[in-house]
């Protein structure tokens, strides 16, 4: 099961796109929405 563990480097491109895959045998991204903290700063700049 080496191909289906993602590197870390492609959990973090998952995580940014929000997109599902298995990791530890648990499915990662699945209505798990990630904690905005990204938008928080975003909303700080349109402000």
């Amino acid at each position: 099961d080496l191909w289906t563990v993602p590197t870390k480097a492609q959990r973090l491109i998952f995580n940014l796109l929000k997109i599902e895959y298995h990791w530890k045998g648990k499915i990662v991204n699945l209505e798990k929405p990630i904690e905005p903290e990204e938008d928080d700063e975003q909303e700080d700049e349109e402000t």
